[in-house]
C-alpha cells in the first residue's frame, strides 16, 4: 500500500485546536515548502479555563513604550528548556506581529 500526501500534521492528544488554527500554518508552507511550522501556544486560565491570547498592543515598560513580547522555546547553557523573549533582531524584521518567528525548538 502506497500513500502520497503533501503535508504531515501531527497533534498530541492533549492539544486543543481553535477554529482557523491550520490555515496560517499552511500559508507559511505554501510560500516556502522548506519551512517546518508549529502553532503558538496560548495559556489557559486555571480558574476560568478562558484562553489567554497574546496582546499585540503597545504597553508601558520602564518609561518606554514597547510591544508585547511573545516568547519562543530555547535552551540555556545547562541544556534546560526555557522560554526566551524573541530577540530584537528578529522583531525588527517583522512588519506585523502575525508573521512567523524563527525558533530553534517547538513545544511538544
Amino acid at each position: 500500500m502506497t500513500t502520497c500526501f503533501q503535508y504531515l500534521i501531527s497533534i498530541k492528544q492533549h492539544c486543543e485546536c481553535a477554529e482557523g488554527w491550520l490555515e496560517p500554518l499552511l500559508d507559511v508552507i505554501a510560500h516556502d515548502s522548506t519551512h517546518v511550522v508549529s502553532p503558538s501556544i496560548e495559556m489557559i486560565c486555571d480558574t476560568t479555563f478562558a484562553i489567554r491570547f497574546p496582546r499585540f498592543r503597545k504597553r508601558r515598560f520602564r518609561n518606554k513604550t514597547s510591544p508585547f513580547r511573545m516568547h519562543v522555546g530555547g535552551f540555556d547553557w545547562n541544556l534546560q528548556f526555557n522560554w526566551h523573549a524573541i530577540p530584537e533582531r528578529e522583531r525588527k524584521r517583522h512588519k506585523n506581529p502575525a508573521e512567523p518567528v524563527w525558533t530553534p525548538t517547538m513545544a511538544g
